[in-house]
């Protein structure tokens, strides 16, 4: 669900003619693709589990650095049938 609406945001930015190898989004955005509160995301920030960059009082992630951390904390289902 995450992966689609990352590429769903990919393609808006492509659409809207932003030239970016690795796309980033605001805070905002992030929060509404993660479905998280502005303090689980500020707790992942604290604790280095997702990488931003911070402009002033603006907090911007890159598309590699949420599929990274998705990666990192991917938990492989043990259901063996």
């Amino acid at each position: 669900r995450v992966l689609k609406q990352l590429d769903e945001l990919n393609e808006t930015l492509k659409l809207n003619s932003l030239k970016f190898d690795d796309p980033v989004i605001t805070n905002s955005q992030f929060l509404k693709l993660m479905g998280i509160s502005i303090k689980t995301a500020q707790t992942w920030r604290d604790q280095k589990i997702i990488n931003f960059s911070q402009i002033n009082n603006k907090i911007f992630y890159r598309k590699s650095d949420i599929i990274d951390m998705l990666n990192k904390h991917y938990v492989k289902s043990s259901n063996k049938r």
